[in-house]
């Protein structure tokens, strides 16, 4: 047992077993019902723009791609997501073994430990920002580590512009893609000053350039929105709560990553300083910026997405415990795969997340339409853009369905000033003053949410649907 996972046997798993993994991903993202954020983005494709208030547009541009070929059902939303997993293993696997040439056992390690996260092995899944920046950032680590290489096949140049290149569209996906950029530069300053003075880096900026200027041009028509929005969470500034914001994020990586993997990632960031400067450069800045940002608010657990690739490139210094973090990381996605399909275990909304986001959203549509027709009510009014969203992706009848939330304005919605009656609903934590009736989501009877609501006359808003 103790060469169990020898060079072989990596190759088996990252071959064979990446195809069962890519058939299983398949299978989830046909049969798990939406999220309200995957019905927002979903949402984004049918209002095509050069980008969004909340992020860039590639997600929308991937969504719109699976549904032309496959129309509005969760697989094709979703379709692009585990194709892309199983070629950001490929060039993961490419890049390790440009990192460790001399052993194929730390070049496959780091692809397999990507797989046995829960951030990437399930989030890739789903369709969010964060499904095609796991793609680009790891094709822009690839290029990265090709053109460091003094034995390149290729003159350096064309590899400089895929760099510039693949970081643009991982920037067209989500912002988060400053941390890699950033983490170049200060790699180029702490180790290679010279390329400074070279031209393929800056020929790889005008790319990244040219690549990102879509969403710079549709900031500049619409006040810099989502570049202010996103920028705005610099200026906040509560460190008294910073112990509790660092604790969040470190316990939401280690269930993210299990423990194990955030340990031997842990382990592999620090002894890279000396054997693998850049994977430690390319990586410290985005550490950096969300440690500092937790000094003024929460640190979202996805936000530390694009440093995954890297870090699990560096677990491949640190081999301990080899069969214990692969078998414990496929363990963990396994159970929650399962539970995710079949919930055979009757967990409370609190204790099971997936079911939480996913389920009983068609039967809350129906009731809450219903509703409306006996009140005479002429739109769902609905303030949460999420749960508008998600109404608006079950809502089979056309049923008017307004927002007041100014994302549906910068979406091109036609604003409508007034309903004579509107069925307002809301969360019943966010319950309204006079409420008129609640309406539950379940799933396998169990309470997973509750939404109140009140007949009302709407001002203003904006029709989502």
């Amino acid at each position: 047992m103790k060469d169990f996972f020898s060079t072989s046997h990596l190759k088996i798993i990252l071959g064979g077993g990446l195809l069962c993994v890519i058939a299983l991903r398949l299978v989830l993202a046909a049969f798990l019902p939406l999220s309200p954020d995957e019905a927002y983005y979903w949402l984004w494709s049918k209002s095509p723009q050069l980008s969004y208030m909340d992020h860039p547009p590639m997600v929308a541009l991937w969504i719109k791609a699976g549904t032309l070929l496959f129309g509005d059902r969760p697989l094709a939303i979703r379709f692009l997501g585990p194709l892309a997993s199983f070629l950001g293993t490929i060039f993961l696997s490419l890049t390790g073994k440009k990192l460790f040439p001399y052993s194929q056992k730390r070049a496959l390690y780091g692809a397999i430990l990507l797989n046995c996260t829960l951030m990437f092995g399930l989030g890739m899944v789903i369709m969010t920002p964060d499904t095609p920046l796991f793609f680009f950032s790891i094709l822009t680590l690839w290029a990265f580590i090709q053109v460091l290489d003094e034995k390149r096949p290729l003159p350096s140049i064309l590899w400089w512009l895929c760099v510039g290149l693949c970081l643009g569209l991982a920037f067209d996906s989500k912002y988060t893609a400053c941390f890699l950029g950033l983490g170049m530069v200060v790699y180029a300053i702490m180790c290679r000053p010279k390329l400074f003075l070279k031209i393929g880096p800056w020929i790889g900026v005008l790319t990244c350039l040219v690549t990102i200027s879509p969403v710079i041009i549709w900031n500049a028509n619409h006040h810099w929105i989502s570049f202010f929005k996103q920028g705005s969470r610099v200026g906040d500034w509560h460190p008294h709560r910073a112990l509790t914001f660092i604790s969040e994020l470190v316990a939401g990586q280690i269930g993210l990553a299990t423990p194990l993997i955030a340990l031997i990632c842990v382990g592999g960031f620090i002894k890279s300083r000396k054997e693998k400067p850049a994977l430690f450069w390319l990586v410290s800045p985005g550490i950096i910026i969300l440690l500092f940002h937790a000094f003024g608010d929460r640190v979202q657990a996805n936000w530390p997405a694009i440093l995954y690739p890297a870090l699990m490139l560096s677990a491949g210094l640190i081999l301990w415990l080899q069969r214990w973090v692969i078998s414990i990381g496929v363990i963990c996605a396994l159970t929650i795969v399962i539970q995710a399909l079949f919930a055979p275990l009757a967990l409370s909304a609190h204790w099971d997340p997936i079911a939480r986001q996913v389920r009983g959203w068609e039967a809350l549509t129906e009731e809450l339409v219903s509703q409306a027709h006996a009140s005479h009510g002429q739109a769902l009014y609905v303030k949460d853009y999420a749960l508008a969203s998600i109404l608006a992706y079950h809502d089979k009848l056309n049923f008017p369905i307004i927002s007041p939330d100014k994302r549906w304005h910068y979406l091109g919605a036609r604003p409508k000033n007034s309903y004579q009656n509107v069925l307002v609903v809301a969360e019943k934590r966010k319950a309204l003053t006079k409420v008129q009736g609640v309406v539950t989501r379940y799933f396998n009877k169990r309470e997973l949410r509750s939404y109140s609501y009140e007949s009302g006359t709407m001002r203003s808003g904006f029709l989502v649907k």
